[in-house]
């Protein structure tokens, strides 16, 4: 909770949740090996996302494998 607390008050929020099956997005996600372009993947480490006045800004990216699904 303390962790949460502090991402909150730092304006971060997690991109994803951890094994969630999303659309592939090479610019948001970082792949540990080939996705096709429309592929689906599963999230093994969310990305961090900073919220400001002018939208989101990409502080880490995300760690995901392509997904069977």
């Amino acid at each position: 909770e303390e962790v949460n607390q502090f991402v909150t008050r730092k304006g971060l929020k997690l991109d994803s949740k951890r094994n969630s099956i999303v659309p592939y997005d090479p610019m948001r996600q970082r792949s540990t090996g080939a996705i096709p372009p429309s592929g689906r993947v599963r999230v093994l480490s969310p990305g961090v996302v900073r919220m400001s006045d002018t939208g989101l800004l990409q502080v880490v990216q995300a760690i995901v494998e392509a997904s069977e699904h």
